[in-house]
């Protein structure tokens, strides 16, 4: 069986893809070909030395998206990088994408078209791609969508656990998809997360987290966390086994962007006193040196073994990244949840209503609505700039949670089920009996 994997790429997280490599080195394994289309370059080496891979090319998008964004679109006094972004669905994607015209999307579709064709494919796998439905329609060959609550067709979607702010008026791409889709004899979409439909749709995770209605083409496989390879810090695993509560802090790519400075502040200050150690992941992205008075209790590493070190953790404080959610939850570790958007803080919610987990928020101040515009009319979304987190309000959680033994035995629960699951070899024997049985 040869695959093409569609992961999403164009948000510069590695979430996406690190989803489709656990499953394509599985298939390799299993004597498959996997194949990957990539919209950016960012990761392209890392995966053309595993894997065959392909680069559009996006020479159309002169500027993209983004910075139209920042540069036209945006009204907003303080240009900088908000703390906290909040937004309702998947239409916001599509244009992060650069998807905002007819040519660009017919342009794209004809590049995977021809690659497509040039490789033959038994099966398409996508992650959160907004394209690949509608290359898996054209071409007539069966696609897989790996999905989450937050992005499946027929779910609430990202704001779950409350009511959207009115002012998150969400881009109208049905305006911009349904004469596309008219054409191709799909059905027509009301929102974004129509685009993701499939022949059998795979969730990277278990009931629990991701409480999507139960149907005949859905199937829960636990987690899909990609293995890296073995690399060692020495300095990190050494301070690892002293003899005390181990925390592990991460804030992943938005390390350098959202508020890093004054929360790795919070951190210094809320647990200097504590009878803790701290590992602090900054991911390199930024100059560690800028922090006055690291006290010996908290230690900085550009790069950390993350899956080793949350394993030996007894709590994990992070954005809420999925990546991270899924291996502190494999590991059965209690969690701090501090978001930089909504996608983040659903997760959050999700684990503290679960019981494992404390959400707490970067900003309190009100939201502030950014109005834009393009081609098919305004939408807007909401903003926080302030930052409002103190380190008596993270001192009280982090003692909070090390204390009570409740957060560590339901993380503890969330372990054993999601154990239940064969994982990635499970995923792939659901694609082949899909495929083989069709």
């Amino acid at each position: 069986m040869k695959i093409v994997f569609f992961p999403s790429d164009s948000g510069g997280g590695f979430g996406h893809i690190s989803r489709c490599i656990c499953l394509a080195q599985e298939a390799k394994q299993k004597g498959h070909e996997a194949v990957f289309i990539l919209s950016d370059a960012k990761f392209y080496s890392k995966l053309k030395s595993q894997f065959t891979t392909f680069l559009i090319n996006q020479k159309l998008l002169v500027q993209t998206i983004k910075e139209k964004f920042l540069q036209k679109n945006r009204k907003i006094s303080n240009p900088s990088t908000p703390l906290f972004t909040e937004f309702s669905g998947l239409d916001y994607q599509v244009l992060r994408d650069g998807l905002c015209s007819l040519k660009i999307i017919n342009n794209r579709l004809k590049q995977y078209e021809t690659i497509i064709k040039k490789i033959k494919p038994d099966i398409l796998i996508a992650d959160t791609h907004m394209l690949a439905g509608l290359v898996g329609k054209k071409l007539d060959l069966p696609v897989v969508q790996i999905v989450r609550y937050a992005s499946h067709p027929e779910t609430k979607g990202i704001i779950w656990w409350k009511t959207p702010y009115p002012e998150c008026i969400a881009p109208k791409t049905a305006a911009l998809f349904n004469p596309l889709l008219t054409k191709l004899n799909m059905s027509q979409i009301s929102k974004a997360e129509e685009l993701l439909k499939g022949d059998l749709y795979i969730v990277p995770s278990i009931p629990e987290i991701e409480p999507i209605m139960d149907k005949k083409n859905l199937k829960y496989v636990g987690s899909l966390i990609f293995k890296r390879e073995a690399e060692k810090n020495k300095d990190c695993l050494s301070f690892a086994e002293r003899k005390r509560h181990l925390i592990y802090i991460t804030i992943g790519g938005g390390a350098g962007l959202v508020g890093s400075r004054n929360f790795f502040l919070t951190v210094i200050e809320a647990l200097r006193n504590l009878d803790v150690n701290v590992i602090v992941s900054t991911a390199g992205k930024f100059i560690v040196s800028e922090l006055p008075d690291i006290p010996d209790n908290i230690k900085f590493f550009d790069w950390v073994p993350a899956q080793e070190i949350i394993s030996k953790a007894d709590l994990v404080i992070f954005h809420g990244g999925y990546g991270t959610m899924m291996e502190t939850v494999s590991c059965g570790k209690p969690m701090i949840v501090v978001p930089f958007h909504s996608e983040q803080e659903g997760n959050g919610r999700r684990l503290e209503q679960l019981g494992c987990a404390v959400v707490l928020k970067l900003s309190k101040e009100e939201f502030k609505k950014i109005d834009c515009k393009w081609t098919y009319g305004e939408y807007a979304f909401s903003v926080q700039n302030r930052y409002d987190l103190n380190a008596s309000e993270l001192s009280v959680s982090v003692q909070k949670i090390l204390i009570e033994e409740k957060y560590k035995k339901n993380a503890e629960v969330l372990k054993n089920k999601i154990s239940q699951y064969a994982q990635a070899k499970e995923a792939l024997s659901l694609i082949e009996d899909f495929f083989y049985l069709r």
